[in-house]
């Protein structure tokens, strides 16, 4: 990912913390920024209790992300190190979870971001250096962009449909798909890992979906959930999924999937594709 600001932005105001064209336009100067590499992974591996196989977790951690910023007042104008600290003090949350945004920006245009709190301000007040150190507790692992990409009617085959995740980690992402046709069941196989998500009608009803419904998936942490729309009226369809579905994820690059219709043949066209790309890390 190429980016040549870094920017720390509240509702009202922001701070560019490094400026890669113009290292000295901006009052305030990263020496370093430490944390934008990938994060930790915890991993956990158990024997099962009956010794029949392994028990594997993963955890990503959160990201805490370290800035020692030069202060560079302008006295011409009244700057002092204690305004531009207060600056950094004074930053009001513009999200509605009360975090900053923590900004990675190219050529002007925002390419990725994480919401942040801050942890800690550590000044050294009596030292010829202004130096400031922001500590930056990040409630994600990774950097996102804003904005998901999103397909309209997307020309993708409907039998082994390849989506592509732009990012370099793993996200959900959500799909709409309108039906030409009834079916009894329909569903999204992915190779490795073998994964899949399937949907059955239940028992009363002759058909799962027909004619001019249109049934959304979202896997996205969060967010998750299958929905139908019949005759203007949305409502959940969780429950038709199997017990064996698990919410399948995308990998970075390309990924081909199957899709597992047991009647009806491929009666449905791909209405949106939509993912929101996550990184790792610079």
């Amino acid at each position: 990912m190429k980016f040549d600001q870094v920017v720390l932005s509240g509702a009202t105001e922001s701070i560019v913390l490094f400026d890669h064209k113009q290292p000295r336009s901006t009052p305030f100067t990263a020496r370093t920024i430490d944390g934008l590499g990938p994060t930790d992974v915890d991993v956990t591996l158990a024997q099962t209790s009956q010794g029949t196989g392994i028990y594997i977790g993963r955890r990503e951690q959160l990201r805490e992300i370290t800035c020692n910023v030069y202060l560079n007042p302008n006295y011409t104008n009244g700057q002092t190190p204690e305004t531009l600290r207060e600056v950094v003090y004074l930053l009001r949350p513009g999200n509605e979870d009360l975090s900053l945004d923590f900004r990675l920006m190219l050529n002007g245009v925002e390419v990725a971001m994480t919401p942040v709190y801050v942890k800690r301000v550590e000044i050294s007040p009596f030292s010829k250096d202004t130096l400031l150190q922001i500590v930056l507790a990040s409630t994600s692992g990774t950097f996102k962009k804003r904005a998901p990409v999103s397909l309209p009617y997307p020309t993708i085959d409907k039998v082994r449909p390849i989506f592509v995740n732009e990012g370099s980690t793993e996200t959900g992402f959500k799909l709409e798909i309108e039906f030409t046709g009834p079916v009894t069941s329909f569903g999204l196989r992915q190779s490795m890992p073998s994964n899949k998500m399937q949907m059955d009608k239940v028992f009363a009803d002759p058909y799962l979906f027909t004619t001019g419904d249109v049934v959304e998936i979202d896997t996205n942490i969060g967010q998750r959930g299958v929905w139908l729309t019949r005759g203007g009226i949305r409502t959940s369809k969780i429950s038709s999924l199997s017990p064996e579905s698990t919410w399948l994820s995308l990998y970075p690059g390309e990924n081909e999937l199957t899709t597992l219709p047991v009647s009806g043949g491929t009666r449905f066209n791909w209405k949106l594709f939509e993912h929101t790309p996550k990184y790792k890390g610079v």
